[in-house]
């Protein structure tokens, strides 16, 4: 009779062991731990991959839907273009800009153009640069470093991936 109790004992004690494992692994997944911030740039590279295949100047907006901020790139006659417009960095980002613009290599640009409704011209400055295909880890480091480096964002962000035609 002791024996028995005692092997039951020992059953409660390895299935309480067993239920506090699963519920402490469960919810953090199991196997290989992938980062959000591995899968977030396979998914902002692939994006710009498929869009230096295509000959029709698509472009790929990424963003975040909370607070709007964004970056852009368009590809025309085989190079990947990036954008930022000055506007959009607003003034308390402004000296992270600039500081991680100048490590990336990233030219500030200054340019006047014409609004197509009103046909009144402005002028905009935006950080500029043009990507070969081969530079796709370039780019997709410079998109992803933008929301860390220069927003403040956290690693746990999701960000859009909007993808269109001009």
């Amino acid at each position: 009779m002791v024996v028995a109790k005692c092997r039951l004992s020992l059953s409660l004690n390895a299935m309480k062991h067993i239920i506090l494992f699963l519920i402490l692994i469960i919810p953090f997944g199991c196997g290989a731990k992938t980062s959000w911030a591995h899968t977030q740039k396979e998914e902002i590279q692939k994006a710009l991959l498929e869009a230096t295949s295509h000959d029709i100047d698509p472009y790929i907006i990424i963003e975040d839907p909370t607070t709007k901020h964004f970056v852009q790139f368009i590809h025309k006659k085989g190079k990947l273009s990036y954008s930022l417009p000055d506007i959009n960095i607003g003034a308390d980002n402004r000296k992270r800009s600039i500081q991680f613009h100048k490590t990336m290599n990233i030219k500030y640009i200054k340019t006047t153009s014409t609004d197509a409704i009103t046909e009144k011209k402005f002028e905009f400055s935006e950080w500029s640069h043009e990507f070969k295909k081969s530079d796709l880890d370039k780019a997709t480091n410079l998109a992803i470093g933008v929301f860390y480096k220069i927003y403040g964002h956290k690693e746990n962000i999701k960000l859009n991936i909007i993808k269109g035609w001009q």
